[in-house]
């Protein structure tokens, strides 16, 4: 029994992927790369860097209580 349903997924599943259309994303000249070069982690780096020091020198230096 088990067999045959096994049998009748894969029938379905393959007609079904006969059936339907996947859709193609066209690469053309020039449309660019995936990152934005060598500089930009680094950038970000240095970005983030600076978000944390200033997130520091705004703390309170002891405690209130």
């Amino acid at each position: 029994m088990q067999a045959v349903a096994k049998a009748r997924g894969r029938k379905g599943n393959l007609a079904w992927n006969n059936k339907v259309e996947t859709g193609i994303q066209e690469h053309k000249p020039g449309t660019g790369g995936i990152s934005l070069g060598r500089n930009a982690q680094p950038t970000r780096n240095r970005e983030e860097g600076a978000k944390v020091r200033r997130a520091k020198a705004l703390r309170p230096e002891k405690p209130i209580y």
